[in-house]
């Protein structure tokens, strides 16, 4: 048993659990040796937060990816989220965490600019498929990127104070009374992940 697959083992997973995570598109070409670091690291912060290991597995049965994201990575999308009024979205959807906070700020400030104000009825207008949104809005994704750089704002928007975590907690909990089917291990994910210092972000985010 090799190192990347014994450490599975110990988490808890089960070993059609480990072959589907490595097999992901994400984490399939990422080097052996990096995947067990990342691993390793993204395990612990999850842990760190409070989860139980039953429930870190959980987490990434559904979404293998987050292995490959850094732990800034993660807390840089939950905030963007937050200072556009999404953060609801993130915790119902967690998906959305899937795409680049490039990306997504680029096209929320070219919908913003045609008059489509974002907010939690047609979020999906952010996150459909870069086909359909180019067919829909007729601008390709590297000139959308080019024209909205997220860098240039970056300060603005980091620079903003977020709801704290005390008040987010008591909106996620009344939200989660009124909203069906929404997995209460997604809702301790954006609650965790608020306030939490990371000092160190371990790979670049994919466009």
């Amino acid at each position: 048993m090799d190192e990347l697959s014994k450490l599975f083992k110990e988490i808890g997973y089960r070993k059609e659990d480990y072959e589907e995570i490595v097999n992901e598109f994400g984490l399939v070409n990422l080097k052996r040796e990096t995947l067990i670091k990342k691993v390793k690291e993204n395990y612990k912060f999850l842990r760190s937060l409070g989860y139980m290991q039953e429930e870190v597995i959980k987490i990434t049965k559904q979404f293998p990816s987050i292995y490959g994201l850094s732990i800034e990575n993660i807390k840089q999308k939950i905030e963007f989220y937050d200072s556009i009024n999404l953060h609801s979205i993130s915790v119902k959807v967690p998906s959305i965490l899937m795409q680049s906070t490039k990306l997504s700020y680029a096209r929320y400030q070219f919908l913003k600019e045609k008059g489509i104000e974002i907010d939690e009825t047609n979020y999906r207008n952010l996150f459909i498929d870069q086909k359909h949104f180019e067919q829909q809005y007729g601008i390709k994704k590297q000139e959308l990127l080019e024209k909205y750089a997220y860098e240039e704002e970056n300060s603005e928007y980091r620079s903003k104070r977020t709801k704290s975590t005390q008040d987010l907690g008591r909106e996620l909990k009344k939200a989660q009374k009124n909203i069906e089917g929404i997995d209460e291990i997604t809702i301790k994910i954006a609650n965790r992940l608020k306030g939490i210092d990371i000092k160190e972000a371990t790979e670049k985010e994919n466009e």
